[in-house]
């Protein structure tokens, strides 16, 4: 039995007491092997948590495979805020950059100036 099926029914049976089967649930049927167990879980289980699209943008919201859709399109404005956020900070970084390097181009001008001058 996949692992993450027994902690489903595990936890399912202590929240539920016995009330029987709940409608809705995702349901993991892998039978297999112990050797092939592995390869289950990281490729082919229902019930594997996987991290949102955007995560690298800053949303830290994990769902099952099949509920992924869902969240991206629930969430459609929240992930175009957070890509348009990280935009608008690497745009200030760059102009802060760029700012620095005019300073410094300045001030290596006047350090050049003041030398002839020597």
């Amino acid at each position: 039995m996949c692992i993450r099926q027994f902690e489903q029914e595990l936890k399912i049976s202590n929240e539920t007491e016995g009330e029987g089967e709940i409608p809705g649930v995702i349901k993991c049927d892998f039978k297999g092997k112990l050797k092939d167990l592995n390869a289950h879980l990281m490729n082919e289980c229902p019930l594997n948590l996987i991290n949102c699209w955007f995560n690298p943008f800053g949303c830290n919201h994990t769902c099952f495979n099949h509920d992924l859709k869902d969240h991206l399109i629930t969430n459609m404005k929240l992930h175009f805020d957070l890509v348009n956020q990280l935009f608008d900070s690497i745009k200030q970084e760059i102009q802060l950059k760029d700012s620095r390097i005019k300073q410094m181009e300045r001030d290596s001008k006047q350090e050049l100036l003041k030398y002839r001058a020597d």
